[in-house]
C-alpha cells in the first residue's frame, strides 16, 4: 500500500514538473517572439507564435499569439490574413486591455483597405458603431471621420454627437469628437457653436491695403469651429510656426483675454483679427 502511495506522490510530481517545464518553455518562445516582433524580424516572430498555437492549446499565450501573429501577418502585406486572427483573437480572449487593441487594429486596417477601394471592410467598421462597448464605438466613428465619401464618414455623427453629450468630464475625447465632426462637415457644429454663450461667437479676419485702405480679405468664423482648426494642427507644425515668430495659441488667448484688436502690418497690407 506505501509502496502505491509513493508511485501515486512520484506521478503526481512528476506531472507538477513537466507542466511547469511546458509553461516555461512557452514563455520563453512567447518572450523570443515579441522581441522578434519588436525588431521587425516578422518571419522568425511568426514561427513562434505559431509554435504557440499549434503546442500549448491551453496555455497562458494562446490567445496572445493569435493576435500577435495577426500584426505580422499586417506587417508582411497579408491583411485578410490579419483581419482573421485579430478576429479569432476577439472570440477567445478574455484580456479586455488587449481586446481593445484587437478592435482598433481591425478597425485600422478595414479602413486602409477601403482607402484602396475595397469597401467590404466598411460593413465591419458600420458593425463597431453599434458595439456595446464605448471605446470601440468612439474609435469607430472617430475613424470614419476621415472618410473622403462624405455618406460613409456622416454614419460616424450620431456616435461623435453622443461622445460630445455623455462625456462631458473628458475634454480631451470631446475635442476630438469636435475635430471629427468639423471634418465630416462644419455645419454638425453649428448648434454646438451657438450654445457656448459664455465663449466669443466669432472670430474676425480682415486685410486691408495701406495706402488705400482697400479690403483685399474679410471672414467671420465661428469661434469654436476656429479654436478647434487650431487645435487639430499637430504640435510639431505648432512649434514651426512658433520658431518663425508666430504662437497661434497665445495669439487666441490674448484675443480672448482682453478682446483687443491684433494688428499685424507689412510694407503693403495691414492684418486686423479681433473676436466678439
Amino acid at each position: 500500500m506505501k509502496i502505491k502511495k509513493i508511485t501515486l506522490v512520484c506521478f503526481i510530481l512528476m506531472l507538477l514538473a513537466a507542466g511547469s517545464i511546458a509553461a516555461e518553455n512557452e514563455r520563453e518562445i512567447f518572450a523570443k517572439a515579441r522581441l522578434d516582433l519588436a525588431d521587425e524580424n516578422w518571419q522568425q516572430a511568426l514561427k513562434g507564435f505559431r509554435e504557440i498555437i499549434d503546442n500549448f492549446p491551453s496555455g497562458r499565450y494562446y490567445a496572445p499569439a493569435y493576435l500577435y501573429k495577426g500584426k505580422c501577418l499586417e506587417k508582411m502585406g497579408e491583411s485578410q490574413k490579419a483581419l482573421t486572427y485579430y478576429r479569432i483573437f476577439l472570440d477567445i480572449s478574455r484580456n479586455e486591455s488587449l481586446k481593445e487593441e484587437a478592435v482598433r487594429d481591425i478597425i485600422d486596417l478595414d479602413f486602409a483597405l477601403y482607402e484602396k477601394g475595397k469597401k467590404a471592410g466598411l460593413r465591419e467598421i458600420f458593425g463597431f458603431l453599434k458595439s456595446k462597448d464605448l471605446l470601440s464605438r468612439y474609435y469607430a466613428a472617430v475613424k470614419l471621420s476621415y472618410a473622403k465619401d462624405k455618406e460613409v464618414a456622416a454614419r460616424a455623427v450620431p456616435v461623435l454627437k453622443e461622445i460630445i453629450s455623455r462625456e462631458s468630464e473628458d475634454a480631451e475625447l470631446v475635442d476630438r469628437a469636435k475635430i471629427a465632426l468639423l471634418r465630416i462637415d462644419p455645419g454638425y457644429l453649428q448648434g454646438l457653436a451657438k450654445s457656448k454663450n459664455s465663449e466669443p461667437k466669432a472670430i474676425h479676419i480682415k486685410i486691408y491695403e495701406k495706402d488705400t485702405k482697400t479690403e483685399s480679405l474679410s471672414l467671420n468664423i465661428p469661434f469654436v469651429l476656429a479654436r478647434l482648426a487650431l487645435d487639430a494642427i499637430p504640435e510639431k507644425e505648432k512649434k514651426l510656426l512658433r520658431d518663425k515668430g508666430y504662437d497661434l495659441d497665445r495669439l487666441i488667448g490674448t484675443l480672448i483675454e482682453g478682446k483687443d484688436v491684433v494688428k499685424i502690418e507689412t510694407e503693403d497690407t495691414v492684418l486686423r483679427i479681433w473676436i466678439e
